[in-house]
């Protein structure tokens, strides 16, 4: 799988092993989709034009649900391993 340029070879921890599995790679790969999406929809935008294109809010609203539903679903290993800074 290609992904922006790069091989997926998998997230490892720090003894080298593979943490991620395809399920989470699905998830991430997905997320990915839905913020590009979301660039799209707002190119060429500005904050007064956005505010009033109520179908462009709207999209955009559902992406980020849709990122943060894929974001509940990562395994535990992963989020362990890469929490928040």
């Amino acid at each position: 799988m290609m992904m922006h340029g790069k091989d997926w070879k998998g997230i490892e921890d720090k003894k080298g092993d593979n943490i991620m599995t395809n399920k989470d790679k699905i998830l991430i790969v997905k997320m990915l989709k839905y913020i590009e999406e979301l660039h799209e929809f707002i190119e060429g935008y500005t904050y007064e034009t956005f505010i009033q294109d109520k179908k462009t809010i709207n999209a955009c609203v559902f992406n980020l649900g849709q990122i943060g539903e894929l974001a509940g679903k990562i395994s535990d290993e992963v989020i362990t391993q890469y929490p928040r800074d």
